[in-house]
């Protein structure tokens, strides 16, 4: 059904070229403190059409996100002009809790058709893909042509197979203090003619409970 052909053979595509360094931009860090248990923490990234070919002018990168208790909620929006179902937002917290983001943090991988599957993060920023079989992820999606793509996201999110316990589930790795998180897009359609251009992420600091 969904492991089709298209994705196999997208799977092998991401692994061999997204390790490429790619012309990214990265953001130093700076703090925003969530001074309550429910306040919303907003941050806004664009790179121009020198450093992306997702778009023809600036890209925007859009991510505002709540913490309450066990419960995260983002939202996260991409100015993308183009709908194809392998675009995804990649979200790394430092899962591994060592102070920050590194290649053994596990991503949460959204592809804008509302499924993921297990990646992992490369050295150029993006994600590589594991064979598996997707599954119905945590974020519903929607597309607007004028304004892109909006991520609706809501941890934790509980694989199918084991509802018992929670496979994303970035509150159970935010602490109280400094927090580090990375996020990154992927316009599959520009990867066929552009590649190196084809992505974008951001990296960033975010303090809570300050």
């Amino acid at each position: 059904m969904l492991l089709n052909r298209k994705w196999q053979v997208l799977s092998l595509v991401l692994v061999a070229l997204l390790g490429i360094s790619l012309g990214f931009n990265f953001y130093e860090a700076f703090y925003v403190s969530r001074g309550g248990q429910n306040e919303m923490m907003d941050f806004t990234f664009s790179w121009g059409p020198d450093r992306q070919k997702i778009v023809n002018g600036t890209f925007r990168l859009g991510v505002s996100m709540t913490v309450t208790g066990s419960n995260v909620t983002m939202v996260v929006t991409a100015n993308d002009d183009e709908y194809d179902d392998y675009d995804y937002v990649g979200l790394v917290f430092d899962t591994n809790q060592n102070g920050h983001i590194d290649l053994n943090d596990e991503p949460y991988g959204l592809w804008v058709n509302n499924y993921t599957a297990h990646s992992s993060l490369l050295e150029g920023g993006l994600l590589g893909w594991f064979e598996d079989i997707p599954v119905r992820g945590p974020q519903n999606v929607t597309f607007d042509k004028s304004s892109g793509y909006t991520f609706n996201i809501e941890f934790p999110f509980y694989y199918p197979s084991n509802p018992n316990k929670p496979w994303y589930d970035p509150a159970a790795v935010i602490k109280n203090g400094l927090n580090q998180l990375h996020v990154c897009f992927y316009d599959y359609n520009i990867s066929q003619t552009a590649a190196g251009m084809e992505g974008v992420f951001a990296r960033f600091n975010f303090n809570v409970g300050g």
